[in-house]
């Protein structure tokens, strides 16, 4: 995540400084126990992501029912092949047909690309709540996974991190199995001043506050100011109010809910902590409530304070000493204990010889000390735990295999005595410095996404990695890496990358991700011929032309990028997997000889003519939506078609279709079509959107006798004449009685 404001800084008090650095403050908001941390093992759904609505809504392929069944019958749950799936945990984004007349709402784009780019075309898992698996609109009420540079994210979660969405207290219920974890995520996107929070990103005087309270309303502010006193929290709103210095009518306050107070406690923050005369700044929504108000339910959400010149340091407790076998935290010794097969009684030495695999990944384990007597350790997993200190690891010098992803880990110092590593895990955690793994030049992968790291110079001389994850951080410089000629695979999306030159001697990569940086030159990637997976996506690429020499390529991303002439293309025979959209295509000619492939998106373009397509035959998903298509007779030939989106295209005419029987989902919302008769024979249609076109007679779809459960159609703002009793009316509730989904 990148901070806001980096430069500026605070002055704390000796002992504050010292307690919050030691207490990592960033871990107080951490969920409270295992089940409360994501994991996609527990999904019970692996699908296809076919088609983004928005920001929250996904349409997904379940597969085909075995034996001919009209649906999966899941923990008992019926899914169907098709299926609209909403974003459950409380997580509502910006609205594109929004309030009033129909405009979009601030991010409403922004946070739709950003679920295309996480999904499109991508395999999900899905988590759905058993106790309520749908919507009053029959969605599939779910938690998503995706895989992401070998770690798994979940998109809701991912989507509010980055400010995309907010968490409506309507539906982000206490007794939701991640409702801390989501939680968390809201607060690291407010005080980061990301996306929907980021309107005001100054830091506000009281006086600017009062000036213009309205401006600010239930919008995010950064404010400083004097505290006057403290008050204890009554029945209404139990918890800690700190008065602001401010005129006696605008009453300013914060609270810290009482559900809250045990974490600021944990870093010296309790009540008797604040106190008249401290400055303090901090980031939060304000709202009226008897005055000016701001709900302050995480230390993140504190930016700095300075304290009295007076305050008493306070004492800091010593730490427990610990017997050499014991372990100081108990859930690292139950699992020990599972391990080694020893319900009770003490753990020898003895007892830990011989142990070669240990893994505890999701176990709430906050401390390590002990695990240094498990020697014979060659692989260790402790992904999803809340580490801090690493200090332990330094004597499991036999490793191999280390995984600590998804901690609490910034001090990697402990791991230069582990030179037997091959294989390193560090993903999501709060790393800045690599310079300890310089000494692990053994390495062949190694994953660091989402974390803080700017300089990539400690990893000069890992010249024996294969596989290196860097997408996610702060990185602007590839240098380093150009001596890394092993390396077949490199991530490093979502950077802030604008110079590729350094990647012209890793000739032997064949997976290259570089998503969403500031790339606008690509000519040295020109001899890197042995790819076969290319993504580019949003970065600032006109000229794409050493591209016509990797011809090995099967997988190639180009969306959001200014390419408009595609003619490079044309020599890449072999693509199977080809996304244009948002490039400003108009000419799609050069397109016309790729015929192995499966999956086109031209979504989002200036297309007109699409007859280049009628060649490619192999086609199964074609997306051409937004668009100026008036003809689409060149699909008559594309028969292993079973995903088509014309969505937002000048289409009147769709008799073409009729020969495309393979068809399982079709959108042709916004067009201007009056005649569907050529959708009647479609009997594999499982779902179709009809909306705003210029229907008015729907009998086709009741002659289509493969509708039937499960199935989904969208009929809205056509001019269809449902006064009970119309043929309307009657088409519907026969499309009703077989349990097709009309809406």
């Amino acid at each position: 995540m990148r901070y806001r404001n980096q430069s500026l800084k605070f002055i704390l008090a000796p002992a504050l400084f010292s307690v919050l650095l030691l207490a990592g403050v960033v871990s107080l908001a951490s969920p409270a126990g295992e089940d409360t941390w994501p994991d996609h093992t527990r999904a019970n759904i692996i699908a296809q992501v076919i088609w983004i609505a928005d920001g929250d809504t996904i349409v997904i392929d379940t597969g085909k029912p075995a034996g001919g069944a009209a649906y999966h019958l899941i923990d008992g749950i019926p899914i169907y092949r098709y299926e609209r799936v909403r974003f459950v945990g409380g997580i509502n984004t910006p609205e594109i047909w929004g309030r009033p007349a129909g405009e979009p709402e601030a991010y409403a784009y922004e946070a739709k690309w950003a679920n295309w780019r996480l999904l499109a075309g991508r395999e999900v898992r899905l988590e759905i709540r058993p106790e309520r698996p749908r919507d009053g609109f029959g969605r599939l009420l779910a938690y998503v996974y995706v895989e992401y540079a070998g770690e798994w994210i979940m998109v809701n979660a991912e989507l509010i991190r980055r400010g995309l969405g907010e968490l409506n207290p309507r539906f982000h219920l206490p007794e939701d199995r991640y409702y801390e974890y989501l939680w968390q995520m809201q607060i690291e996107a407010l005080v980061a001043r990301q996306g929907v929070w980021g309107r005001f990103p100054e830091i506000l005087t009281m006086e600017d506050l009062i000036a213009d309270p309205v401006k600010y309303m239930e919008e995010a502010v950064t404010i400083r100011f004097i505290v006057t006193e403290t008050r204890a929290g009554r029945r209404r709103r139990p918890g800690l109010y700190i008065h602001g210095e401010s005129p006696r009518e605008f009453n300013f306050r914060l609270l810290i809910p009482e559900k809250r107070l045990s974490q600021f406690e944990q870093i010296g923050m309790g009540r008797n902590f604040w106190q008249a005369g401290m400055e303090v700044t901090v980031t939060g929504v304000v709202v009226w409530d008897r005055g000016l108000f701001i709900n302050l339910e995480s230390p993140l959400q504190i930016d700095g304070v300075i304290l009295p010149v007076h305050r008493a340091e306070r004492a800091v407790p010593t730490t427990q000493q610990h017997q050499p076998v014991q372990f100081a935290d108990p859930n690292l010794e139950l699992v020990i204990r599972e391990t080694i097969g020893r319900p009770s009684g003490p753990i020898y030495r003895d007892d830990l010889i011989g142990v070669t695999f240990f893994a505890a990944e999701g176990r709430n384990i906050t401390d390590l000390a002990g695990i240094e007597h498990l020697v014979d350790l060659r692989v260790l997993h402790l992904a999803r735990n809340h580490i801090q200190d690493l200090t332990p690891l330094a004597a499991l010098v036999n490793l191999q295999e280390l995984v600590l992803s998804r901690n609490q880990v910034s001090d990697l110092t402990p791991l230069t005595t582990l030179t037997r590593l091959r294989y390193l895990s560090l993903g999501v955690n709060r790393i800045y410095d690599l310079s300890p793994l310089a000494a692990l030049t053994q390495l062949e992968e190694l994953s660091l996404i989402r974390n803080r790291i700017t300089d990539l110079t400690p990893l000069a001389k890992l010249t024996k990695l294969r596989s290196l994850v860097l997408s996610v951080n702060q990185i602007s410089d590839l240098a380093p890496l150009a001596k890394l000629s092993q390396l077949t695979q490199l991530y490093a999306a979502e950077n802030q990358i604008g110079d590729v030159s350094s990647l012209a001697t890793l000739t032997r990569l064949r997976q290259l991700d570089l998503r969403d940086n500031d790339v606008n030159d690509i000519v040295a990637l020109a001899g890197l011929t042995e790819l076969t997976h290319l993504q580019l996506i949003d970065n600032q690429i006109s000229d794409i032309a050493p591209l016509s020499a990797l011809v090995e390529l099967r997988v190639l991303h180009l969306c959001r990028n200014p390419v408009a002439v595609v003619e490079p293309l044309s020599r890449l025979v072999r693509l199977e997997e080809l996304l244009l959209g948002w490039t400003g295509v108009s000419d799609i000619r050069p397109l016309a000889g790729l015929t192995e492939l499966r999956r086109l998106n031209l979504g989002w373009n200036r297309i007109s003519d699409i007859s280049p397509l009628s060649a490619l035959e192999r086609l199964e998903q074609l997306w051409l939506y937004w668009n100026q298509i008036e003809d689409i007779t060149a699909l008559e030939n594309l028969l292993r078609l079973e995903q088509l989106a014309l969505r937002s295209n000048q289409i009147t005419e769709i008799a073409t279709l009729a020969g495309l029987v393979r068809l399982e989902w079709l959108g042709l919302a916004m067009n201007r079509v009056t005649d569907i008769t050529a959708l009647a024979g479609l009997t594999r249609i499982r779902e179709l959107s009809l909306s705003y076109n210029q229907i008015t007679d729907i009998t086709p779809l009741a002659d289509n006798i493969g509708l039937a459960t499960g199935d989904t159609i969208f009929l809205g703002n056509n001019p269809l004449d449902r006064t009970p009793g119309s043929p309307t009316a009657e088409v519907i509730n026969e499309l009703l009685r077989r349990g097709v989904s009309v809406r």
